[in-house]
């Protein structure tokens, strides 16, 4: 895939500064991916594209072209019929638009020679919302999809979210223990307000889209499907931690003979009282081993709360005064002397305060138990949304998408009938794209 960096011409001209990058938007021998502000121009891009698709694929229905709003759907449905009219000869064009009319002629000559009757046939152009993409591919596969009946989608489902959390909050007391429980952890972290517990059930379900596919919600969780969970939810803080803590290391034990005088003057400074680096007083040498904390105490030693190098040194951090050549007035000279190399070094102070950053690499038990209690409460909320979801015969499009999704991860084989026909996939707005509606496209 091609990367084409788009920019608005400062002033009016006929070729734009980057005209080659955008006659390369329209090679459709090539996959593009257009990066423009607002404004340069790329829903023309867009629709030259399709246009000039248009004149070479066997049927109209090979290209589809993914929008994420309505608006943005009805407006490229516009620009091409208004380009094949006026290539028809049945509405007026600007000399602007030329480029555009000319590519749009190729494609009605195509539509003749086809017998495709695009102008009296638009609905034969497929462009269309991801939204409605899913719907149809879930209504196409409703046993796949899992979606009973023909539910209808709705635009604001806040109603339907607030009633599934409510619902859930009300299974407080009934024949779940492990479900009380955890609603009443939740109430009592949230002062037993209810009304804000409903809040941000409700919250989460508007956009489980983002959390479901990583939360162990099965009804059916053994003890030692929660300890798996643990450790892989754990996982990414104990990756980060090791790289972190690795890349310090390395930068340090680059300057072996600096890295020892860094030693050495820790223990002096924790013999004369600075507790904040304590830990350092029975470490030899730094190595790839050292814990955490005593990484923390190397920063304490060299950095200020604030996160700079530290450019004062007092008796405060271990370093009294002496007279010239004393042990004390030498010391306090190679401290001083020692953070002005290390300021020299590369990548050591962004490591520092990137240690500084780092969180816990595992939960502690108190943690562990509140979110286990909240996986098990929108566990029950996931259940009690799509009992709503049937009762008011309405889905939200979060649910479409998933629905679309289940198609294609249940049955790959017998989802890749669906995009059979498709030949050329124009994705607008793609940085907007979610997770699951990349997964789609993929």
């Amino acid at each position: 895939m091609t990367d084409l960096l788009l920019f608005p011409a400062s002033e009016p001209a006929d070729q734009p500064a980057d005209q080659s990058h955008r006659d390369a938007a329209v090679d459709i021998g090539a996959a593009i991916l257009v990066q423009a502000p607002a404004g340069s121009g790329k829903t023309d891009l867009l629709t030259r594209r399709f246009l000039r698709l248009l004149a070479v694929v066997d049927e109209p229905e090979e290209i589809l072209a993914i929008t994420f709003t309505r608006a943005a759907t009805a407006e490229m449905r516009l620009r091409i019929l208004a380009d094949l009219e006026a290539a028809a000869g049945l509405r007026p064009s600007r000399p602007e638009d030329r480029g555009r009319i000319e590519l749009a002629r190729h494609a009605l000559a195509h539509s003749e020679r086809r017998g495709w009757n695009l102008l009296n046939q638009p609905q034969r152009l497929s462009i269309e919302t991801i939204d409605s993409l899913c719907l149809r591919i879930a209504h196409d596969r409703p046993l796949l999809a899992h979606l009973g009946g023909r539910l209808q989608p709705t635009e604001d489902a806040a109603a339907l979210y607030a009633l599934a959390a409510r619902r859930t909050l009300e299974r407080l007391g009934l024949s779940d223990p492990a479900l009380s429980e955890a609603i009443a952890h939740l109430l009592d972290l949230r002062d037993n307000r209810l009304a804000d517990c409903e809040s941000l059930i409700a919250q989460m379900l508007s956009v489980r889209d983002q959390w479901l596919h990583a939360y162990p919600l099965s009804p059916f969780m053994t003890e030692d499907d929660w300890t798996i969970a643990r450790s892989r939810f754990q996982a990414p803080f104990a990756q980060e931690n090791t790289r972190v803590l690795s890349d310090a290391y390395e930068r340090l034990a680059a300057q072996p003979l600096l890295a020892e005088q860094l030693i050495d003057l820790a223990r002096y400074a924790c013999s004369n009282g600075n507790q904040d680096v304590a830990l350092l007083a029975g470490v030899q040498t730094i190595s790839s081993a050292m814990h955490i904390e005593h990484w923390r105490s190397i920063c304490n030693l060299l950095l200020t709360k604030e996160g700079g190098w530290r450019k004062s040194i007092d008796k405060n951090l271990g370093f009294p005064p002496g007279p010239a050549r004393s042990e004390a007035k030498l010391r306090k000279d190679a401290i001083i002397e020692l953070i002005g190399h290390f300021q020299q070094t590369p990548g050591l102070h962004q490591a520092l305060c990137a240690i500084r950053a780092l969180p816990p690499a595992a939960y502690s038990d108190a943690q562990w138990t509140t979110l286990r209690h909240i996986l098990t409460i929108l566990r029950q909320a996931i259940a009690e949304l799509r009992v709503v979801f049937a009762e008011r015969n309405a889905v939200d499009f979060t649910e479409i998408a998933l629905a679309a999704a289940a198609v294609f991860h249940d049955a790959p084989d017998r989802a890749a009938v669906i995009g059979e026909g498709i030949r050329h996939l124009l994705v607008d707005e793609f940085q907007d794209t979610s997770r699951r509606q990349h997964e789609l496209v993929s």
